[in-house]
């Protein structure tokens, strides 16, 4: 029972952070986008919402950056061919640790 927002640009969701509203569940970024990576991401949401978990998913991360981003405020990564039931059950866990 998640709503999904998305954004079709890593520049329309940094200029767009501002103005999210409600509770937020968790941010899911991309680690290699054009313009803005997901670790720029990372930076703009953890600045801005602190507290709210992020999941990195990625089909081309090497260790480095896997790491990186776990370093950076990532609370998990996820590598790509990612099935959806793995996402929303990770999903699941973070809210629970949240409640907890």
């Amino acid at each position: 029972n998640f709503e999904v927002r998305t954004f079709n640009d890593a520049r329309r969701f940094k200029s767009s952070i501002v103005d999210l509203e409600g509770p937020l569940d968790a941010f899911i970024f991309d680690l290699k986008m054009p313009i803005l990576s997901g670790f720029d991401l990372i930076e703009v949401a953890k600045a801005r919402y602190p507290n709210v978990p992020i999941i990195m998913i990625t089909g081309h991360g090497t260790q480095e950056d896997l790491q990186r981003a776990l370093n950076s405020g990532a609370n998990l990564v996820l590598l790509k061919p990612l099935q959806p039931e793995m996402l929303i059950e990770s999903l699941h866990q973070l809210a629970r640790k949240r409640t907890i």
